[in-house]
């Protein structure tokens, strides 16, 4: 309907599709990925004894936080880069892991874990994909425009030469950008301010001569 036309059906569904990859991990230039609080999911695992390996969770994006609890203590795990280690280092590593890296659909737990520890945190999930839901996604009842523009955006190869996508490119980014910023009102972080010492602000004039 937006675009006076009955011959694109078929390729719709699948202009959509396109458009939730964009949604999901970005297009490497103005638009990043969502990351926004609808999209955060909690997360618990055990490890097992000289395993190195957890599954993801189904439609894992990324980690935001992860912890591994032990003797009732509970720290961050932090990645890694993905490099593998060698079978020396591999050979002496069985510890209480501290480090994390992906591959594939496992997490690597780096050292390798020597017993049984609670691995916690939240993670981003995938935004639904509407093809898989009889009602609408978060996402589209709250910012259709990312679904519309993006769209479009995506069939605009399909669309011919003389379609103009700049002004649905732009639209997207835009709407893409307004969710990220309700997220961050959301989240309150306009309300975070620096901490200010009262015995500075009650100083009076400094002498640098007598330092007082």
């Amino acid at each position: 309907g937006w675009l006076h036309r009955t011959d694109n059906a078929t390729i719709v569904p699948v202009c959509i599709q396109l458009a939730e990859v964009t949604i999901n991990y970005g297009d490497g230039g103005n638009v990043s990925g969502l990351r926004v609080l609808e999209m955060e999911t909690a997360y618990s695992g055990t490890t097992t004894s000289g395993t190195a390996t957890l599954a993801l969770p189904t439609n894992f994006l990324e980690w935001r936080k992860l912890y591994i609890t032990y003797s009732g203590i509970r720290r961050e795990l932090r990645q890694r880069s993905a490099i593998p280690m060698s079978l020396a280092e591999r050979s002496v590593l069985n510890d209480i892991p501290q480090r994390y890296w992906i591959q594939g659909s496992s997490m690597y737990l780096d050292p390798i874990p020597n017993g049984t520890y609670t691995v916690t945190g939240d993670y981003y999930l995938k935004v639904p994909a509407l093809t898989s839901t009889a009602t609408p996604n978060w996402l589209l009842t709250a910012a259709p425009m990312v679904y519309l523009a993006g769209t479009i955006l995506h069939g605009s190869l399909w669309f011919g030469t003389k379609f103009d996508q700049s002004k649905w490119a732009k639209a997207f980014e835009i709407a893409m950008n307004q969710v990220t910023r309700n997220d961050i009102r959301k989240r309150g972080f306009g309300m975070i301010q620096a901490p200010v010492d009262a015995a500075y602000l009650n100083r009076g004039r400094f002498n640098i001569r007598t330092g007082m």
